[in-house]
């Protein structure tokens, strides 16, 4: 199933107008996008969940704390641990002083965080949740492969029934995930939360 489940992913991309040289994106993706195969049928991946902010809250909390502490112990490091560390490779790496700093700052950014638009309440069900997800890297990719922001287009003519080429990127993948969901909204929604790398 999984040959043919990226087989499908990979003509999905591939209806799209690329931009030249993005084969190894277009691999990176499916791959990130693979394990995703049946929904709910599978462990739920954590990236992808949505709680409520409370929840988020104490996460990010969490965070802070432990990098915070972390940095302390570093700090506070004697001359026999400092060397142990560089012995097994950790301290080659980075110095202990920059890991510390990098750690205080990653401990201030994420009591800086802000919740304000994350849900008051809790989960919807994982197959919204995985759908929202895979909609989201979706329209991340749209515009790594094609140079283009994720669109969405109302014909004319509605008798036509014709989709944005990134509405049928996301019916397209939702199939070959076997996701059952329907995919105008998913689109819309990805759509409107996505920020384009121009503006980041």
């Amino acid at each position: 199933m999984t040959d043919t489940t990226r087989t499908a992913i990979e003509a999905a991309f591939r209806k799209l107008e690329l931009l030249p040289g993005v084969e190894s994106q277009i691999s990176t993706m499916t791959d990130m996008l693979v394990p995703l195969y049946g929904g709910d049928r599978h462990p739920f991946p954590a990236h992808l969940r949505v709680k409520d902010r409370k929840t988020a809250n104490l996460e990010i909390d969490k965070i802070s704390s432990v990098a915070n502490k972390l940095a302390l112990l570093l700090d506070d490091l004697s001359e026999p641990s400092i060397d142990a560390l560089a012995d097994s490779g950790l301290l080659q790496i980075i110095h202990h002083d920059q890991l510390s700093a990098i750690l205080k700052q990653v401990a201030t950014i994420a009591r800086k965080a802000d919740l304000s638009k994350a849900a008051k309440t809790g989960d919807r069900g994982p197959a919204n949740h995985l759908a929202k997800g895979i909609a989201s890297i979706l329209a991340h990719g749209f515009e790594t492969l094609t140079g283009n922001v994720p669109t969405l287009v109302t014909p004319a003519d509605t008798r036509q029934k014709k989709y944005s080429p990134f509405i049928t990127l996301v019916g397209d993948v939702f199939s070959a995930l076997n996701i059952d969901a329907k995919p105008e909204g998913y689109a819309k929604a990805a759509k409107e939360s996505y920020r384009p790398k121009a503006e980041k």
